[in-house]
């Protein structure tokens, strides 16, 4: 319901997501809806975590969150 409503505001007025702690799945996939996204440096937007991406591989790839996720990807 939330994403619905997040991504049918979007054509019609600005909207903002202040992204404070790790989001991860649907709650990554609603700050995505927003016009703009303001993320805490501390604050991983994620679909999937490392540890699940690094199940799905089969290999360690990735070591933390923040590189799959983090302010600067």
């Amino acid at each position: 319901m939330i994403a619905s409503t997040t991504s049918a505001a979007y054509h019609d007025i600005f909207t903002l997501t202040f992204v404070t702690g790790r989001s991860i799945g649907v709650g990554a996939y609603v700050a995505r809806l927003s016009t703009r996204v303001i993320q805490h440096q501390d604050a991983p937007l994620l679909l999937m975590s490392a540890t699940a991406l690094n199940m799905i591989l089969g290999r360690e790839v990735y070591s933390n969150n923040s590189q799959i996720g983090g302010p600067k990807v």
